[in-house]
């Protein structure tokens, strides 16, 4: 064996030592959605309000969306972490009239995972 390989193989081995020995990835859990949710106002029109709950495993940040019963579109929203533990993250619907349906919210990254569905429902009279 020559010194090059030698080399090569210890280069190979400290890497491989430092793989094993890296910090965890940056990973969020523990998601949670509020259930009731608040509603506010007098059906014309009424917000139905969201308080959720991600859960990080250190710093780093998380891409998210609300997802709703109704099939609509919400923007793509990031949340910066500085540090581990939980972050809350609020959301709001806007609802004229009666009506009913769910809110959960999808994390997109760094792992993908969806919260509860959290329901409601919205009479607002004759």
């Amino acid at each position: 064996m020559t010194i090059d390989m030698v080399w090569k193989i210890i280069v190979l081995a400290a890497i491989l030592l430092a793989a094993t020995n890296a910090e965890p990835r940056f990973r969020v859990g523990g998601l949670a959605l509020d259930s009731p949710p608040q509603l506010i106002g007098n059906c014309n029109p009424t917000r139905v309000h969201f308080n959720g709950r991600i859960n990080a495993t250190g710093p780093g940040v998380v891409e998210y969306e609300w997802i709703r019963s109704d099939h609509s579109s919400a923007p793509v929203r990031t949340i910066r972490f500085d540090r581990p533990g939980p972050r809350t993250i609020t959301y709001d619907w806007s609802i004229r009239g009666r009506a009913s349906g769910w809110v959960a919210f999808r994390i997109l990254s760094p792992n993908r995972v969806e919260s509860n569905k959290v329901s409601f429902r919205l009479d607002c009279g004759r």
